[in-house]
């Protein structure tokens, strides 16, 4: 900073699957966190067998990320866990009181509530940052986008939106939906979207986000509903 120098971007050194050496420390980033003018960015953006929360986990060393994030589609609290345990003060929020009821009773600890995206009861620029884990994949396209206004809105200005999403599948390209009438032996009536990722990020910057970085891949497997999948990270900045 005594040198005039804004910005410092951390790269990572991959020779193989197997080798992953972060070569910017925790340490590194409370120094860089003393300074009042430096941002500092990651380089990783579009390795396949990067997980979304690799992602989120290196959103939380960021010095320009602050507290006071909310977890949006939070479910049973599994995510809003994990950062946490990263030191982010979290607020879940899911459509389903049966969700945010299992978040409560695994997460005694945590804040949870119901609510709706796309009408969040918050105030305006109340957040420093959302998390909505595979959770927009159940609205149409205008659903999408009120939540998208919604999450500039409750987002102060130059705070963080992490979003993943599926693409496609071997039956399903973006931009189709298909709707599950059976889970786990129990009838439901559910719809998923398969989403382009540079439709999202147009109808994002529409409400004011400008993409930060973005990270495609596939399954893991035997883990994951085996289709190809998106994260991506935008600023809040319009």
């Amino acid at each position: 900073e005594a040198n005039s120098y804004t910005e410092l971007k951390a790269e990572e050194h991959h020779t193989t699957h197997l080798h992953r050496k972060v070569e910017v420390k925790a340490e590194d980033h409370l120094t860089i966190a003393q300074n009042q003018h430096i941002k500092l960015g990651t380089g990783v953006s579009s390795l396949p067998y990067h997980h979304p929360l690799m992602l989120a986990d290196r959103m939380v060393l960021l010095d320009h990320l602050t507290r006071g994030r909310v977890m949006l589609g939070c479910g049973p609290g599994q995510v809003s866990q994990f950062l946490a345990g990263s030191g982010l003060r979290t607020t879940g929020i899911d459509l389903s009181p049966g969700m945010i009821a299992q978040a409560r009773l695994r997460n005694p600890g945590l804040g949870f509530a119901v609510g709706d995206m796309r009408s969040l009861p918050v105030d305006t620029a109340a957040f420093a940052g959302i998390v909505a884990a595979y959770s927009i994949i159940h609205l149409d396209d205008a659903a999408r986008d009120r939540a998208y206004a919604e999450f500039a809105r409750v987002i102060r200005p130059g705070g963080w939106l992490l979003v993943s999403f599926h693409v496609s599948s071997a039956d399903d390209a973006p931009g189709s939906s298909r709707q599950v009438t059976e889970m786990l032996g129990r009838p439901v009536d559910v719809v998923g979207y398969f989403l382009e990722p540079a439709a999202v990020v147009d109808r994002l910057a529409a409400a004011g986000f400008t993409e930060w970085a973005r990270e495609e891949r596939g399954p893991v497997d035997d883990l994951e509903y085996p289709s190809r999948r998106c994260c991506l990270i935008a600023e809040r900045t319009a």
